[in-house]
């Protein structure tokens, strides 16, 4: 049996980890995990995703947000939790809570290829996600551009806590209509993104199949267009992109 970790994110106010990845079950598919651990290693809970069926569902990446919700985003090829698949893979988007219990899985699907490559979390119940989608170009079915999500449109409700010397509300997730907005962006494939303070989200990624011209660009919380950075020309790729707190964006790539 294989086991593949794809993605991990840590959640400071309650010193745990969250990986990500996915596994060979015993009919030789893949299916998506979910993993808490504890700074030492000890693993809290494991989770498991899958569609029904023989097929491939993978776990891309994961973040979690100031609350402790867990977002997971990847790609999945059959009916994820009995969501009628489209075309070919698709892309997902999985919202836990703190203790496991799956809250609401959402997926993009149009009739040809989509895939969650990356995930980063705000922190009023929300997220910014951007992958690969092959329908950008209706002439060419193997064009492939990326698109930004955010998830912009969910019900944000703080539950009432009993008084303390330093109240906090507990805010309640959950989706509401028109869960997707997507802003595609010319070009050939995003993998990393990231979120600063002000809702600006930051994407970097290649113009060429695989390895050609290597851009960092800028999106605001409406996603509209910002800026864009060349990261050189003809052989590099941005495969990630993080913020630190005074807001200063690193690229890493190859």
């Amino acid at each position: 049996v294989r086991e593949k970790a794809t993605g991990i994110a840590v959640d400071p106010n309650n010193q745990t980890l969250y990986i990500t990845g996915y596994y060979e079950n015993a009919a030789t598919d893949n299916d998506i995990f979910l993993m808490k651990m504890d700074l030492e290693g000890n693993q809290q809970w494991l989770r498991t995703l899958s569609s029904a069926g023989s097929f491939d569902d993978e776990g891309n990446s994961v973040a979690v947000d100031a609350y402790g919700h867990v977002y997971v985003t990847g790609r999945t090829i059959g009916s994820l939790e009995g969501i009628p698949p489209g075309g070919h893979y698709d892309q997902f988007f999985a919202h836990y809570d703190t203790s496991g219990n799956l809250q609401f899985v959402r997926t993009f699907a149009t009739d040809t290829q989509e895939e969650g490559y990356d995930i980063a979390a705000y922190g009023d119940c929300g997220a910014f996600i951007i992958g690969r989608n092959s329908s950008c170009d209706p002439s060419d079915p193997y064009a492939d551009c990326f698109h930004v999500m955010r998830e912009s449109s969910l019900n944000f409700t703080p539950t009432p806590v009993p008084p303390s010397p330093t109240p906090t509300p507990t805010p309640n997730c959950e989706p509401a209509e028109g869960f997707y907005a997507v802003n595609y962006v010319g070009g050939r494939t995003a993998y990393g993104v990231a979120v600063d303070s002000n809702l600006n989200s930051y994407v970097c990624g290649t113009d060429g199949l695989s390895v050609g011209d290597g851009f960092l660009a800028s999106y605001d919380e409406d996603k509209q267009f910002r800026w864009r950075l060349s990261l050189g020309t003809n052989t590099l790729v941005g495969t990630d992109v993080a913020r630190d707190d005074s807001d200063h964006i690193i690229v890493v790539g190859y």
